[in-house]
């Protein structure tokens, strides 16, 4: 949560005022926040915003047309474990995307809070239900696929207990993209921000790819050892003797650095883990 002067600023005249900032990006443009929605007895919603281009204003009008179209797919989910598109709205240079809010913790917090691992039921049960929101958005289409899991994206429901897929990424416009490079001809020792979740190898990105990192989650609940453990993840029970011999298989082939090699759909590995369920 961050300190922010937006805290407390309202947006679609005056409808959503903002409680906290959770991300605030000077690189990507967006901004997210917790606010509150006064025309619903002020219940809590997830608000992301995205600042277009000031001017010239044919370009911002572009923008705002990108992510309009950019966000259309979300708008179809109807899934208990993934965000609800409640809204969406242009105000100034402003993209609004409203989302369905979860109240609770993430992953993340939860192991930062508990210092120690998870139990395997627990984690096999948010397994299974997270094959679930992926296999509801690969029916989708087209398809749409989740590039983004981590531990700060799987939310743990405060009441049911359930874990929510949230975190959904949507790409700069393409005439972005082209103003940042711009200039930029020379090389750089800058590091691009890549989430060790993601098994950078991967080209392109498919099922196998989400396999990885919600596998790579599970890896870090039931340890208590955060990646980066590139190349390879060490076996579970090495870091818990009291998992599975069952469940350390599924996440060793989970987690195979060649995709081949990997279970190659949701429901290939969703299958073996029935077992433990």
């Amino acid at each position: 949560v961050l300190n922010s002067p937006l805290s407390g600023v309202s947006a679609r005249q005056g409808r959503y005022l903002i409680k906290r900032v959770l991300k605030n990006s000077e690189e990507t443009k967006l901004m997210v926040a917790v606010a509150y929605d006064t025309l619903a007895n002020d219940a809590q919603v997830v608000l992301k915003r995205w600042e277009c281009t000031n001017l010239p204003l044919a370009r911002r009008a572009k923008e705002l047309v990108y992510y309009e179209k950019a966000t259309q797919p979300l708008t179809r989910l109807r899934h208990p474990l993934l965000p609800r598109v409640l809204d969406r709205f242009v105000e100034g240079k402003h993209y609004y995307l409203v989302l369905s809010y979860a109240d609770g913790e993430s992953l993340e917090e939860r192991m930062q809070k508990l210092l120690r691992p998870l139990a395997e039921r627990e984690v096999t049960g948010y397994l299974n239900a997270l094959l679930n929101a992926l296999m509801a958005l690969e029916q989708q289409r087209p398809p749409l696929r989740h590039y983004d899991i981590t531990p700060s994206n799987i939310m743990i429901e405060l009441t049911r207990g359930r874990p929510i897929l949230t975190g959904f990424q949507v790409s700069p416009p393409p005439q972005s993209l082209e103003t940042i490079n711009k200039g930029s001809q020379h090389r750089t020792t800058r590091k691009l921000a890549i989430s060790p979740y993601i098994p950078v190898q991967d080209k392109p990105y498919d099922q196998r790819t989400c396999i990885y990192s919600l596998a790579a989650c599970m890896h870090y609940a039931l340890t208590n050892y955060a990646p980066p453990h590139y190349p390879t993840f060490p076996p579970v029970r090495l870091l818990n003797p009291n998992v599975s011999v069952a469940l350390e298989s599924i996440l060793s082939r989970a987690l195979m650095e060649d995709s081949r090699e990997r279970y190659q759909s949701y429901g290939e590995i969703q299958r073996d883990l029935k077992s433990l369920l």
